[in-house]
């Protein structure tokens, strides 16, 4: 099934070959605070894009939570082919047979692991329909990967949301629980499921959102997550087996002043920058730089506004993967749909879209 942009799709990214022309020295020159923002494909009606993953082919894979156009599936994995054309060309790839799908994650080349569930009303997983998906690109059949469901998460597992593959295992999905304040660890070969890690940085404090640990990245011998409630970024060392080691994490940035209500998930550039979304309520992408010296500067809003539609409701950002994208952050909305909306009464919202992040001159 192929969906085309409808009335309301805002003008496409301009094709990226004809910005990479742009000498950076000339764009950077005069660089400035929030980076241009373009809409390179959004939604006709209120649409859930919870997060995404870049193919080697440069395509985009969506997981959609709520998506109206297609209401007999509301829960669905998308593919958005060309994203960098004018004209980018969205597909169903799968309709999932449960409520919401929470994060996807790349675990080996074209080899993706998918996350989803049914919730209650509180937000809280609904026992023993957590389960992992996996979708293989290497082995087609009538134009769309092999699809495998690969494991049950036990009914302890209360709040499943950020996914992240852990390098040299492809087999192993980690699995940031925000309730039970931990990693957990997912064998899709075996189907078992182990705490990875765990540590007190992982658990929300001030009761405002029951959210702690959410976002996660595997970098340089690293976990790296966020604590939507502490608006933090921290990170825990691993060994040579690829298990958290240390009983406390270190905090690397803290994004309070820039992002006070909430922060979601984020992605790690290839300078070692980190962006984080923030969900909706301040409509920004921020950007923490590292300081050449293993640590981290002060976050900057690096794109969008409280009062700005550019990235509304932003929930997840991955970078492009080819030549002319590579700097281009891709990012998902939620369109302000939960809590959030235009501006500081919040009322605005609007269908979820991809937007590109122009972060050359960053």
């Amino acid at each position: 099934m192929v969906l085309r942009p409808g009335h309301i799709l805002s003008a496409a990214v301009a094709t990226l070959a004809a910005a990479t022309a742009v000498s950076a020295a000339a764009c950077c020159s005069g660089a400035k605070l929030p980076l241009p923002v373009k809409t390179v494909y959004q939604f006709d009606t209120e649409t859930w894009i919870e997060n995404l993953a870049v193919r080697p082919n440069g395509n985009l894979l969506l997981v959609v939570d709520e998506n109206v156009t297609s209401p007999e599936h509301p829960v669905s994995l998308y593919q958005l082919a060309n994203p960098a054309s004018t004209q980018p060309e969205l597909s169903l790839v799968y309709a999932f047979p449960l409520g919401t799908v929470l994060g996807i994650t790349e675990l080996q080349p074209e080899v993706y692991a998918v996350l989803a569930e049914n919730f209650t009303g509180s937000f809280e997983a609904v026992p023993g329909t957590s389960k992992m998906f996996t979708f293989n690109f290497n082995d087609m059949d009538g134009g769309q990967p092999a699809m495998k469901e690969v494991a049950t998460l036990p009914n302890t597992i209360s709040g499943p949301d950020g996914i992240a593959a852990l390098p040299g295992h492809p087999d192993t999905v980690l699995v940031a629980d925000m309730y039970a304040s931990l990693v957990w660890a997912v064998d899709i070969t075996m189907g078992t499921t182990t705490v990875f890690a765990q540590t007190p940085e992982m658990a929300e404090v001030h009761n405002a959102t029951k959210m702690g640990i959410n976002g996660l990245r595997v970098s340089d011998s690293y976990l790296y997550f966020t604590n939507s409630d502490l608006k933090s970024v921290f990170r825990l060392p691993l060994d040579a087996c690829g298990s958290g080691v240390g009983p406390a994490a270190e905090m690397v940035a803290n994004l309070t002043a820039v992002s006070p209500v909430f922060i979601d998930d984020f992605t790690i550039g290839r300078d070692g920058t980190l962006w984080v979304t923030s969900s909706g309520p301040q409509n920004v992408v921020v950007a923490v730089r590292p300081d050449g010296k293993g640590g981290f500067l002060e976050p900057v809003v690096a794109a969008g506004a409280i009062d700005s539609t550019a990235v509304q409701g932003d929930v997840g950002a991955a970078f492009g993967r080819g030549p002319l994208d590579r700097d281009v952050l891709y990012v998902v909305t939620n369109g302000g749909l939960w809590g959030a909306g235009l501006g500081l009464n919040q009322t605005a919202t609007e269908p979820g879209k991809v937007a590109a992040v122009d972060t050359r001159c960053f």
